[in-house]
C-alpha cells in the first residue's frame, strides 16, 4: 500500500483489502449478497475514517476490526439474528 508516514491512499487500501474482507464478511453472515452489502459499509467507513487513521496497528487490523463490528451490527438487528 502506497503511503508515506502514515498516509494512506483509499484506493490502494480498497484495492488490497476487498477480497480478504469479503471472504471474511461471507464467513462471519454465510451470505454473499450480504458480504457484499457489509463490504460497501466498511469501505465506506474506512473511506471516512483513514484522514485519521493513527497507526497504532496495520491497516489491515484497523480495516478487519471495522468489518467485524460492521457485521456485529448487522447480526444484532432483531430481523438479521436467524442468520
Amino acid at each position: 500500500m502506497a503511503h508515506e508516514s502514515s498516509h494512506y491512499v483509499f484506493e490502494d487500501v480498497a484495492e488490497e483489502l476487498s477480497g480478504p474482507l469479503r471472504r471474511y464478511l461471507e464467513r462471519l453472515v454465510g451470505n454473499r449478497a450480504t458480504a457484499d452489502d457489509l463490504l460497501q459499509e466498511t469501505l465506506l467507513k474506512i473511506a471516512r475514517a483513514l484522514p485519521g487513521f493513527e497507526g497504532r496497528s496495520s491497516v489491515k487490523t484497523w480495516a478487519f476490526t471495522i468489518a467485524t463490528r460492521v457485521a456485529t451490527d448487522h447480526l444484532r438487528r432483531p430481523q438479521n439474528r436467524a442468520q
